[in-house]
């Protein structure tokens, strides 16, 4: 394997790069036209999973929680836990997944399956997460499942955080039902019908580092760059009830974050319902795929 531990995927003009090692990201998503090359996501330099917390590129997986935990502290079933910082200044935020080096499960054509495992005392349940990427007739399929190992249940969430180039051109459309109001801190507490309707096209209305948290999803979503005539459509099965679309700061990116439940469900377990999130007993599991469908204007692959 190249060093890093790169795995190239190629179907047609479409290619994707995906570095086990380096919290299981994928770096590029990239079609090769002739001496052109077109980046769907911004592409990531290879790295070690020690340094995922700083890098603003590519697209990584959320798991167990996606997002953030309240002061780094849950209860759970009468114990409290305290998972370790993902970010020196975010404190708990986006999982483990990220920060830990993943395994090549199997590698077959256009696809590459691999896996982690987890025993640490901060999550109440040992677990397994696996994702596959497949590429299939210009579009890449993510999909991912957590596994409960252990011998207790735990809270159980996933999500992909990818980064989409070139913000100040990009226009965006999603349907959700839901708002939840980001308090300071990256808090939420309740929710509130969505400012965004069922079809929004404002990409450049978020602020750099302003978010916003959206329920009830309908699983769809379109990223588009119109003055490049180039789109990708963002499809996702149930589990995925959730996303969150984030600026950046410092970054020209825009991330639309396909999640299994919204910021914060790990410190509202009673409100499970409204959340998204999940309770894994010992030996269950949930999974789910999301689909890019990159699309340019008057290009057959």
């Amino acid at each position: 394997m190249p060093r890093f531990g790169i795995v190239s995927l190629r179907s047609g003009s479409l290619n994707a790069e995906i570095q086990p090692d380096f919290g299981g990201r994928l770096i590029a998503l990239y079609d090769k036209l002739g001496p052109e090359r077109i980046d769907w996501i911004v592409p990531a330099r290879p790295a070690r999973a020690e340094d995922s917390s700083h890098v603003k590129a590519g697209c990584f997986p959320m798991v167990p929680y996606c997002n953030r935990i309240a002061d780094g502290r849950f209860d759970f079933e009468g114990r409290g836990y305290e998972p370790g910082a993902s970010h020196p200044w975010d404190g708990a935020c986006h999982g483990h997944g990220f920060l830990r080096a993943w395994q090549v499960d199997d590698r077959s054509g256009d696809a590459v399956a691999i896996s982690y495992g987890y025993r640490g005392a901060d999550w109440p349940s040992a677990y397994r997460a696996r994702q596959l990427f497949r590429l299939a007739d210009g579009a890449l399929e993510v999909s991912l499942s957590l596994e409960n190992v252990g011998e207790a249940s735990m809270p159980a969430g996933f999500g992909l955080h990818p980064y989409f180039p070139g913000r100040d051109g990009l226009s965006f459309a999603v349907g959700a039902d839901r708002h939840w109001p980001i308090l300071p801190g990256f808090r939420t507490d309740h929710s509130e019908p969505s400012p965004l309707g069922r079809a929004e096209t404002a990409g450049t209305r978020l602020a750099a580092g302003e978010a916003l948290c959206l329920s009830e999803w309908d699983g769809t979503a379109q990223v588009e760059w119109p003055r490049r005539k180039r789109r990708i459509g963002i499809s996702a099965t149930e589990a995925f009830t959730s996303c969150v679309l984030f600026a950046p700061v410092d970054s020209g990116a825009f991330c639309l974050e396909p999640s299994s439940h919204v910021i914060g469900a790990v410190n509202m377990p009673e409100r499970r319902s409204e959340t998204g999130l999940r309770i894994l007993a010992p030996g269950e599991a949930v999974a789910g795929t999301v689909t890019f469908d990159c699309q340019i204007e008057g290009q057959r692959r």
